[in-house]
């Protein structure tokens, strides 16, 4: 009992989050984009991939209709991930808002939940610099702290090789060297909190955009690369 005490507390802000947003979820791609373009095809140019969608504009005021599009596109389970305009291109970021043509790419918020067949056991990896405030703490998402469009999220695989391969393309990426491999223990964590989503991009694990408590979280080993 106590223990199930400390993890409710843990997850009180997580709970009353998971409340707020029980009503968004992600459309399909086409029925977001019936929606968005009956409001807005006078302004935007819709263009869509397999997972994803594009708006453009040429218009030299366009401000107040982007913030528009992307709250609805948000309420929908999209957001803006890539942007492009005369002078920058590359992730999304507000304060590139200029006047002018601009293109933005949407991309799902949520993947397929996964509900079936959850492992017990989940590895995370993290800069070893990292490992001692993860164990005191727990892991907490980016957006859950700060308002953001794009959301961040805790990636888990389900196999111990896997996460040490996923290390290795880390570190290609980042250039560092010390990781340390965590065991998340999913049998710890409260089922009505946690939810693991698949990602198209990553298959032998899943994505979480939920805290995990310290009290999950175990030490595997260091590893340098």
């Amino acid at each position: 009992m106590k223990l199930l005490k400390i993890l409710l507390e843990v997850y009180k802000e997580e709970y009353e989050l998971n409340l707020q947003e029980g009503l968004i979820k992600t459309n399909n791609i086409g029925k977001t984009l019936n929606i968005l373009e009956k409001k807005y095809s006078s302004k935007f140019i819709f263009t869509r991939s397999k997972n994803s969608f594009y708006i453009k504009t040429f218009s030299t005021n366009v401000n107040a209709l982007l913030n528009g599009i992307i709250k609805d596109a948000n309420t929908l389970g999209w957001f803006p991930s890539f942007m492009e305009t005369e002078k920058y291109t590359g992730k999304w970021d507000k304060k590139y808002f200029k006047e002018g043509e601009i293109k933005l790419r949407f991309e799902a918020k949520f993947d397929e939940e996964v509900v079936e067949n959850i492992p017990s056991i989940l590895y995370h990896i993290t800069p070893t610099q990292n490992a001692d405030k993860i164990l005191s703490i727990g892991l907490v998402p980016k957006s859950r702290s700060k308002a953001s469009y794009h959301p961040d999220r805790v990636y888990l695989s389900k196999d111990l090789k896997d996460i040490k391969n996923l290390g290795e393309m880390f570190y290609q990426k980042t250039g560092i060297k010390n990781w340390t491999i965590l065991k998340i223990k999913i049998d710890m964590i409260p089922g009505d909190y946690l939810k693991l989503y698949t990602d198209p991009n990553y298959k032998q694990g899943y994505y979480t955009l939920n805290n995990i408590p310290p009290q999950a979280i175990e030490k595997v080993k260091d590893i340098e690369l």
